[in-house]
C-alpha cells in the first residue's frame, strides 16, 4: 500500500479546470520574456477570480482529467488561447490530477462550478498585466503558486 496522502488517482472523466496563465520565463541570457502556459486550475483559485481578484489567468475552460492529459490543443476551442501560442505547464499530471480532487469537495461542486462550465471558455477576469506569474527555471511551477507539490513539514 502507499503511504497516506501518495495515492492521488482520480478517474479520466473527472472534472477539472484548465487555464491560460500570462507567465515571465528568465532566457538563459537572464531576460525575462512573456510565455502563455495551459495549466490545470484549482478550485479557489477559481472562486477568487469569481470574487474579482487580480489574476493571471486570461481565460480558463472546464474539462475532464482525460482531456487535459491528452495535450491535444484541437479539442478545446480556440479561444482559450486568446491568440497566443501556449505551452503546456510541467508536472502536468500530477498537478491535474491535485486540482481535480480539489474540484471533488462539496463547496467547489455547489459554489463554483459553475463558473467553469465544460466546454465554455471564460475571459474577462482581472488580470494584471503589468505582474504576470515568474516562472523559475528548473522549477515545474510558477514562483507564488499556490499548487502545492510536496512539503517537507509533517
Amino acid at each position: 500500500a502507499l503511504p497516506k496522502g501518495e495515492d492521488l488517482k482520480v478517474s479520466s472523466d473527472a472534472f477539472v479546470v484548465c487555464g491560460l496563465a500570462h507567465c515571465l520565463e528568465q532566457t538563459r541570457e537572464g531576460r525575462p520574456v512573456d510565455v502563455w502556459v495551459l495549466e490545470p486550475v484549482i478550485a479557489s483559485a477559481v472562486e477568487v477570480i469569481k470574487n474579482g481578484a487580480a489574476t493571471s489567468y486570461e481565460a480558463f475552460i472546464g474539462t475532464t482529467v482525460g482531456q487535459l492529459l491528452a495535450r491535444d490543443l484541437s479539442a478545446f476551442p480556440a479561444d482559450l488561447l486568446c491568440g497566443h501560442e501556449a505551452k503546456w505547464g510541467e508536472n502536468l499530471e500530477f498537478r491535474t490530477v491535485c486540482a481535480a480532487r480539489t474540484w471533488m469537495r462539496h463547496h467547489a461542486r455547489v459554489f463554483i462550478r459553475d463558473f467553469a462550465p465544460v466546454g465554455k471558455v471564460r475571459t474577462g477576469f482581472n488580470t494584471k498585466q503589468a505582474h504576470p506569474q515568474l516562472r523559475a527555471r528548473g522549477w515545474g511551477r510558477p514562483i507564488g503558486s499556490r499548487t502545492r507539490t510536496t512539503s517537507s513539514r509533517r
